[in-house]
């Protein structure tokens, strides 16, 4: 099962599985209707599943986010990433 969004109000809800197997592209770089917003909410409530390069994924959207100068704050951050975030050091990126 790949991964689906849902882009609303500045919320951008990210469903299903965020996998090496599932991730094909940069979102912020090719998807041009997040470059209007200077706040951009990502919610992770609906999230199946998570690896490392899904982690990877989410990070790379935060550098893209402070390169566009649009502000990020992160919606329901399921503990399976705040888990793999933790081994990785990064767990700060992900709490306000």
């Amino acid at each position: 099962m790949a991964y689906s969004t849902n882009f609303q109000n500045n919320v951008l809800t990210l469903s299903g599985q965020l996998t090496k197997q599932t991730i094909k592209h940069d979102l912020l770089k090719t998807e041009p209707k997040f470059r209007h917003c200077s706040l951009l909410t990502i919610n992770l409530s609906e999230l199946t599943a998570v690896d490392s390069a899904g982690l990877a994924w989410l990070i790379n959207i935060m550098r893209d986010c402070r390169s566009a100068n649009i502000a990020l704050e992160w919606q329901d951050v399921p503990s399976n990433i705040m888990q793999l975030a933790k081994l990785s050091n990064a767990q700060s990126l992900f709490t306000q």
